[in-house]
Formats: structure tokens, C-alpha cells, sequence
């Protein structure tokens, strides 16, 4: 079974890191992917692997502020993921992370997204 190009050019160190861990090959791509996602200086401590591995396919200021939400609120894998999905089937105005408020400009209204953890 031949998954994408990675397969194709990493399958044989795969399958030697799999004999090596006892993972599945397709595990440790997963691993190889979610901590790809994540530079070491982004990942929090509180949080587990698979919080990360939750938000990995966002992009990085999503991930960012759902990693804030996380560990602010505290969430459980099984509670972000779950406020990930509402948030999916909410309008975009009302798709953010628990706690998340906006910085709302005085003199227009416009709604900015504030620099959290940076």
C-alpha cells in the first residue's frame, strides 16, 4: 500500500523505526507529522500529544489560539475536540476558541485578532 511520496521515499526507515518502537508505521508518520506541525517553542507543556495532534491540520494562528483556549480552560482532549467541531458548524464570527475575545477598534468597530502568547 503506497500512502503519498513520503511512503514512497521514507517507507523502508519506517518500517525499520516500527521493528525498533513496536508502532505502526502509519502511527509514527502521524507522530512525524503532528510534530511537524509544532516547532518546539509553539508546543505546550500542559498539553498533551494529542491535543497538538488535534490541531495540527489548522494553520498556525488557529493552532495557536487553540492551544491558548487549551490550556487556559484547561479542555480535555475529548472537550477540544468537541469545541472544535461546534466551532466548525458555527458562522466564522462565532468560530473561536473558548475565552477568545477580539480587540474591537473604538473608532470603526472592526474586529482584530489579538497577538496572544507572542
Amino acid at each position: 500500500m503506497v500512502i503519498g511520496s513520503g511512503n514512497a521515499r521514507y517507507g523502508e526507515r519506517y518500517k525499520l523505526a516500527a521493528q525498533i518502537t513496536g508502532y505502526d508505521p502509519q502511527t509514527l508518520m502521524n507522530m512525524a507529522y503532528v510534530a511537524s506541525r509544532f516547532e518546539f517553542s509553539r508546543r505546550r507543556e500542559g498539553l498533551s500529544f494529542s491535543h497538538h495532534a488535534e490541531l495540527a491540520a489548522l494553520p498556525e494562528g488557529d493552532q495557536e489560539r487553540w492551544l491558548d483556549a487549551a490550556a487556559a480552560e484547561r479542555l480535555s482532549v475529548r472537550a477540544l475536540r468537541e469545541a472544535l467541531r461546534k466551532a466548525r458548524q458555527e458562522p466564522p464570527s462565532q468560530a473561536d476558541p473558548p475565552g477568545y475575545e477580539p480587540v474591537v477598534c473604538p473608532s470603526c468597530g472592526h474586529h482584530f485578532a489579538p497577538l496572544v502568547g507572542r
